[in-house]
């Protein structure tokens, strides 16, 4: 073999490498991101039918609330996993955090599993390249951030003490601001699927969420927080319109659920006055969202 084609041999076999490596490194394995996704489904499955026997419908239902997102996030995964030649039928659900206790203890150990998610989805945004799996870690990081916020909204609702009161505001915050631009995302995104008329429902329910977002940075502010620490993640748009109404739908019942625990627990008070008015702009919307057509 002559010294020319041999390093044109060498050449095409260091490209060829060099492909195969940077398609890895693009191609993470999705199969532990699926697995905490079911194993989720499993327990809030399983704590929701737990509260509902313990007389406790608020918390019975502001944890099946968060199901319908981890579904979402299950389906995605799933197909990307088979997109890549895997088999996402092999997972089995295992509960990830405890099914017992008082309301408090599991929105305690609900909220540590959700900051274990958070934590996966972020390092996955951080070292993933390829598009596909970045929009999936993004999608991944905004519902466990949601839902973590959630909880620690109804963790301050359930203590009443003021510093978790405080740190319940400072979550209603977030929740709020990550409203504003999840809409302002998918409005975009709905322009661009040609569905003008989704589109704009969606911007026309950002102003009360941002009249939301004053009147909690003022409150925040007045309890002597720091409305700079309430820092939603980003936002990834969904690729049709029925997964964007659906996925509006989802948050907004949330919201409803998450203010339902400090109107229930709380006496009159600027949390308790706060979530009335978060919880009437979502079923507002809940109202119109309801009516809208999808067009896939």
């Amino acid at each position: 073999m002559s010294s020319t084609m041999w390093r044109l041999m060498m050449a095409l076999l260091v490209g060829l490498v060099t492909t195969v490596g940077l398609h890895a490194q693009q191609m993470p394995n999705l199969m532990p991101y699926l697995q905490a996704e079911v194993n989720e489904i499993a327990t809030l499955s399983v704590q929701s039918n737990y509260l509902m026997q313990q007389g406790d419908p608020l918390g019975a239902s502001l944890v099946a609330s968060y199901i319908p997102d981890h579904q979402m996030m299950v389906n995605m995964l799933s197909a990307a996993i088979r997109a890549q030649g895997g088999n996402p039928g092999a997972i089995q659900a295992q509960a990830a955090a405890p099914t017992t206790g008082t309301r408090l203890e599991l929105i305690r150990a609900d909220m540590a599993a959700h900051q274990r998610v958070i934590d996966q989805y972020q390092n996955l945004l951080d070292t993933a390249t390829d598009p596909a799996i970045r929009q999936l870690a993004t999608l991944g990081l905004g519902g466990a951030s949601r839902h973590f916020a959630s909880l620690n909204v109804a963790r301050g609702a359930t203590l009443g003490t003021p510093e978790a009161i405080a740190s319940a505001m400072l979550s209603a915050l977030t929740l709020e601001r990550m409203a504003v631009n999840d809409l302002q995302v998918q409005a975009a995104q709905l322009d661009q699927l040609g569905n003008q008329s989704a589109a704009t429902t969606l911007r026309n329910l950002i102003p009360a969420h941002q009249q939301q977002v004053a009147r909690l940075e003022s409150l925040v502010t007045q309890l002597g927080g720091n409305p700079a620490l309430a820092i939603p993640p980003p936002v990834a748009p969904l690729q049709t319109a029925d997964n964007i109404l659906l996925h509006q739908r989802i948050l907004d019942t949330q919201f409803v659920n998450t203010y339902a625990m400090p109107i229930a627990a709380l006496p009159p008070s600027p949390l308790r006055t706060a979530a009335l008015q978060g919880q009437s702009i979502a079923l507002y919307a809940l109202s119109l969202l309801g009516q809208q057509p999808a067009l896939a």
